[in-house]
């Protein structure tokens, strides 16, 4: 499944897409905007209104709630089904419980169908949404690439699910760094290792030879694009530049582009995320602690030679590129995550105990184990070890991990 969300740039790119025949498949049609709460009365939004009234647009004003569970993308689907365009403003979740929204709107009985979902962690939905409402994105966080991602992330029995159709993915997206003017610094630099670690998970996760093909190495350009913005980011004094706050939006935003991900490489070569994903709801982490910390744990086992985490020699490539980005970094990758996520501000997740490192081990294996193909090559007790190793209670430096396969210390 490979989809294209063309990018614009720039709130005023609106007026042509809005209001053009040629570009829009209902000029002048009435639209509703989605908006986080947190951002009525913010001038991303006014300038956002302003653009509708100047193309002569009707619209209204809806926000949306704070939880993406079944509750709300079936209240969404209704809401959003009374307009012929709908315009998103606001961070991953709010982009999440539309796109869901519009998906189950377009699809008689997907809700139903979600409600009776067994305990996958990966569902399925199909790449058409006959007859949904346009979808332009305007993200006002970094990090997530929802705005041109065919994925989404659904509560369900307390769990996020991960739906993945190419109906998700919006029709347009818009950047501006207007749009990120109120983000906190230490929001700025978490949306950068998200991304940083997103597009990293995937290129060393992949057990295929690097074969210095274009889509290698744009990715890998990509990738130190992201650090190199992302330690600029992390040095400014007060509130983070706008040219490195659009720079970080765009490498989110490409780093969910099919151009970054060739056809054949594992679709499930980031298996970090799957592992943080349990970890940040059974613990409150947040979810870049999370991912850091699992990230570091995988990178450790895969430089002892564990080839179910991809391929070493990608590891060693993709770090090199890191650490001429960023100089002054460890040549171990996995000690040298941690000294870089460090200089982000990323804060390392808290020491778990073994009853909790091995509760969440059991919701990884329930979710994305037993024969599943996201992890089903572990066992509960490898699962249990790396979430622990997720979150160590020692320096980097002292670490040491033992394999069958081999050792790093």
């Amino acid at each position: 499944m490979l989809t294209t969300t063309p990018v614009l740039h720039g709130l005023a790119s609106l007026q042509t897409l809005l209001g053009d025949p040629a570009t829009s498949p209902h000029p002048g049609a009435r639209a509703i905007v989605a908006v986080d709460p947190a951002l009525v009365g913010s001038a991303a939004l006014g300038e956002l209104t302003s653009m509708l009234a100047w193309c002569a647009i009707d619209h209204e004003i809806v926000t949306t709630p704070p939880i993406v569970d079944l509750d709300a993308v079936r209240s969404a689907a209704e809401t959003l089904s009374r307009a012929a365009q709908v315009l998103t403003l606001g961070g991953g979740s709010t982009l999440d419980l539309v796109k869901i929204g519009l998906h189950l709107g377009a699809v008689p009985g997907l809700g139903d169908h979600l409600a009776r979902c067994g305990r996958a962690g990966l569902i399925h939905l199909g790449d058409d949404a006959p007859n949904r409402p346009r979808h332009i994105a305007i993200p006002t966080t970094l990090g997530t690439g929802a705005e041109r991602s065919p994925r989404a992330c659904l509560s369900l029995d307390g769990h996020k699910r991960l739906l993945v159709g190419g109906g998700l993915a919006p029709d347009a997206a818009v950047l501006d760094e207007r749009a990120t003017r109120d983000l906190p610094h230490h929001l700025v630099t978490y949306g950068a290792a998200e991304a940083f670690l997103r597009l990293a998970g995937v290129l060393t996760g992949d057990a295929a030879a690097w074969a210095d093909g274009l889509e290698d190495r744009l990715s890998l350009e990509l990738l130190a694009h992201t650090v190199e913005h992302a330690d600029r980011a992390a040095a400014a004094d007060g509130p983070v530049p706008g040219d490195v706050r659009l720079a970080l939006a765009k490498a989110s935003s490409w780093s969910q582009a099919p151009e970054f991900h060739r056809v054949g490489r594992d679709p499930f070569a980031a298996k970090g995320w799957y592992i943080a994903n349990e970890l940040s709801t059974a613990t409150g982490a947040t979810k870049v602690s999370a991912f850091g910390g699992v990230t570091a744990a995988l990178w450790a086992r895969l430089q002892a030679g564990d080839l179910r985490l991809g391929s070493p020699q990608r590891l060693r490539l993709v770090w090199d590129r890191v650490r001429d980005a960023s100089p002054g970094l460890p040549h171990a990758p996995a000690d040298g995550l941690r000294v870089l996520l460090e200089r982000w501000g990323v804060a390392p997740l808290d020491p778990m105990t073994t009853s909790q490192a091995e509760a969440v081990a059991a919701a990884c294996d329930r979710r994305w184990g037993r024969g599943q193909p996201a992890l089903g090559g572990f066992s509960r007790s490898e699962l249990t070890d790396i979430v622990a190793d997720a979150a160590p209670d020692d320096s980097p430096s002292a670490r040491t991990v033992d394999l069958a396969v081999g050792a790093v210390s």
